[in-house]
């Protein structure tokens, strides 16, 4: 329990630190250890509780969070828990929502420090995430059918500068390039 209680302050801490990298500057994030009967997993019942913000209170993280805050979350805890999970493939959708400039760029390096030891796959419509990509795929809906297809090469340049200006994709392939070149 000791080992426990101890254990949960440090997770805190770094998680923290990963949900302020992740536009989270105002959140609070804490590991609620209950008592509980002994059993195979301890004496206590664990629990994450997040603030959002500093206006909010804390609550379980499964009340606090919206889709974009859970996936920040989840990325947080596990760059804080530091590879110890042998879970091979995470899913982030949402993970870049309401996040630009820095905090993107500090997502999408965050997002290529898990790939390196686990699969990581990140529905995004951040330029900078899909940069840092080791392989990047368009998805594409037309007609009521839905596409997937890998974008290299040129095309990958294209698809970088159509994600950050649109129509504009023109006067953004020079912000593309160095995206890329990263």
């Amino acid at each position: 329990s000791e080992g426990r209680a101890k254990a949960a302050k440090a997770l805190e801490e770094e998680v923290l630190k990963h949900l302020r990298d992740l536009a989270m500057p105002g959140a609070r994030f804490r590991v609620s250890l209950s008592k509980a009967e002994p059993g195979p997993w301890g004496a206590e019942r664990v629990e994450f509780l997040l603030a959002p913000s500093e206006a909010q209170e804390l609550l379980p993280l499964r009340q606090a969070a919206s889709g974009g805050e859970l996936a920040r979350c989840s990325l947080a805890l596990e760059l804080a828990l530091g590879g110890a999970d042998e879970t091979p493939v995470f899913v982030f959708d949402e993970v870049d929502q309401g996040v630009g400039g820095r905090a993107a760029d500090a997502l999408a390096r965050k997002l290529r420090d898990l790939a390196r030891e686990h699969q990581v796959i990140v529905v995004t419509h951040l330029p900078q995430v899909a940069a840092r990509a080791h392989r990047q795929f368009a998805v594409e809906k037309k007609g009521g059918k839905v596409s997937v297809r890998p974008v290299e090469g040129e095309e990958r340049l294209l698809e970088i500068a159509r994600m950050a200006a649109g129509e504009r994709a023109a006067e953004a392939l020079d912000f593309a390039r160095r995206l890329l070149e990263g």
